[in-house]
């Protein structure tokens, strides 16, 4: 068995109190007045400085890192994605010399949490504007920006080398030090040599994607189910499934059904060690940035009847924020967002290497065929028999070849430019990026106002046609359409360059109540819509096309300024 930092740290701490004899003596006799909190704060001074991790050496001489928590994880892959130099085994290593992975471990100088940062250290590098030090997926985030800081400072001085072992001296000893030598100074090398070895251990652990098997892993966020296991869907959920599939083409219900059987077997008890939560298994921020709407403060992860219609909204919303993306299916795409988050995947440019991530959409694709198969779930065929009425179940509008125009007419001023907001969350139509995105076909989206140029819009009447206006970006003079000229629900709204004959640019202003328009597309004939069913309020949420729907606020639009 190796040895653990805790033996040592106990014999140091004997030490001081053997050394203090004649200190604690009179506390010890009561002849000190409020010995017992004296006694307590010399504890407390004493341990102090021995509370910092020591790495220590397995029976084989070899460095033994400490197994990870699947949050920790997930935290560690995502964070490693901030530079091309680190990696998640390198980050793992970091933070293992750091700490031990302890959160609560203390070091000389102040440094403290699981990246050992002193306080200066955390003010500069702590990733959120609300982040404690006793954070660990904090610490973990901060450290991998310290890193890759360091990374770019280096190269950029022309220090040769490999760039993270110097990255990680410069953490340790600071930039100028590595700058000064060119390279690792000698009081750096033993620290760089053990936080090698440790990422060299974990890069061999299988949840880093290496073959070794001899020691504990985190326990997986799957369900205890034997290999190649499938459940029939219940039939108390079917009814929700469908509504959950019925969302937009990329997510069906026969998926829906596939990725609840993945994550957890059906239970909407389940409660992994990640934090995901009830039968979809959404993680708390996952959840939280889709379900914060006015309308939805009685939902829950917990309650299926409201998880696996939101697990339908966010798989959509997901599939459509990485459609961009030629490194994979959408779906593929959005099964991963979904565990590590949309902006993870773009960091990657696609699914990253993450064994997790790709077992998962492995069990996930393998249970679809077996769901097709369900009746339940297959599209209901056409009746002879009254259909219900279209407050129950609202119908397709027709889509015309020559869509009659219609009378409206705007009554703003056309001369200058607006935002285009949305009447139930406030996020205004936006073009990906900060005012440097002009390519045409970029997928518009949501987000919150930033008085950006790209979220403002010049509306243009169309020549000959009263009432139709084409919608020209303020920043990068695209043209508001849908894309590929579709008819579907769903298509997605994108910018193009403007063409006066391209019928698919051509928009009606139509009220809608309360100073808000629908905002109508003259080919397809569905409206300017969010994608959900009102629940998504996060930014970079998609924009598409739908059939108006007079209970949906989130396809309500007004113009401000």
């Amino acid at each position: 068995m190796r040895r653990t930092a805790i033996r040592t740290i106990s014999r140091r701490f004997v030490a001081v109190a053997a050394g203090s004899a004649r200190l604690f003596r009179p506390i010890l006799d009561r002849r000190w007045p409020g010995s017992v909190l004296v006694l307590v704060l010399v504890l407390a001074v004493g341990a102090q400085g021995y509370l910092a991790f020591e790495p220590v050496l397995a029976d084989n001489g070899e460095l033994t890192g400490t197994p990870v928590s699947a949050t920790d994880l997930r935290t560690i892959q995502t964070a490693a994605l901030s530079c091309p130099s680190l990696t998640a085994p390198r980050l793992a290593g970091q933070v293992m010399a750091a700490s031990g992975f302890d959160s609560g471990a203390v070091g000389k100088g102040g440094r403290r949490g699981l990246a050992g940062l002193d306080p200066h250290g955390w003010d500069k590098w702590h990733p959120w504007p609300d982040a404690q030090q006793g954070d660990p997926q904090a610490n973990i985030v901060a450290l991998a920006h310290q890193t890759c800081e360091m990374v770019g400072e280096l190269r950029t001085a022309g220090v040769p080398g490999d760039p993270w072992r110097t990255a990680v001296a410069a953490t340790k000893v600071g930039a100028d030090a590595v700058r000064k030598v060119k390279g690792i100074p000698a009081s750096a090398q033993k620290y760089v040599d053990t936080v090698s070895s440790y990422a060299d251990w974990y890069a061999r652990q299988p949840e880093f994607g290496g073959a070794d098997t001899g020691t504990a892993t985190p326990a997986p966020d799957t369900p205890d189910l034997a290999p190649n296991t499938v459940k029939a869907l219940p039939d108390e959920y079917v009814a929700d499934v469908l509504k959950a599939g019925q969302i937009c083409a990329a997510v069906t219900p026969a998926r829906v059904a596939a990725q609840l059987m993945a994550a957890s077997g059906f239970d909407p008890n389940k409660q992994s060690a990640s934090g995901a939560q009830g039968i979809a298994q959404f993680l708390p921020e996952i959840w939280t940035a889709y379900a914060s709407s006015p309308d939805a403060t009685t939902a829950s992860p917990w309650n299926p009847d409201t998880a696996i219609p939101m697990l339908g909204t966010t798989m959509c919303d997901l599939a459509g924020q990485l459609s961009a993306l030629t490194s994979g299916d959408p779906y593929t795409l959005a099964l991963a967002a979904f565990q590590w988050s949309a902006t993870a995947i773009r960091q990657a440019g696609g699914v990253p290497q993450s064994k997790a991530l790709q077992d998962n959409a492995d069990r996930v694709l393998s249970y679809v065929d077996y769901y097709a198969k369900d009746t339940r779930l297959a599209p209901k065929k056409a009746s002879s028999s009254p259909s219900p009425s279209a407050s129950h179940s609202p119908s397709p509008r027709p889509q015309p070849q020559n869509p009659v125009p219609l009378p409206y007419e705007l009554s703003v001023d056309l001369s200058v430019s607006y935002e285009i907001q949305n009447g139930f969350n406030q996020k205004v139509l936006d073009v990906p990026g900060d005012d440097n995105n002009p390519a045409p076909g970029v997928t518009i989206q949501q987000y919150r106002d930033k008085r950006g140029k790209d979220q403002f819009w010049k509306i243009v009447p169309v020549a000959h046609q009263r009432g139709w206006y084409h919608i020209i970006n303020g920043y990068s003079g695209k043209a508001l359409a849908v894309k590929d000229a579709s008819r579907a629900d769903g298509a997605r709204i994108v910018q193009a360059n403007p063409n006066d004959a391209a019928k698919t640019q051509r928009w009606h202003f139509e009220p809608a109540g309360d100073g808000t328009y629908y905002l109508r597309n003259w080919w397809s004939q569905k409206v300017l819509d969010v994608y959900g069913d009102d629940l998504n309020t996060s930014d970079g949420g998609t924009i598409d096309q739908w059939r108006q729907q007079d209970y949906a606020k989130d396809q309500r639009w007004r113009l401000t300024r």
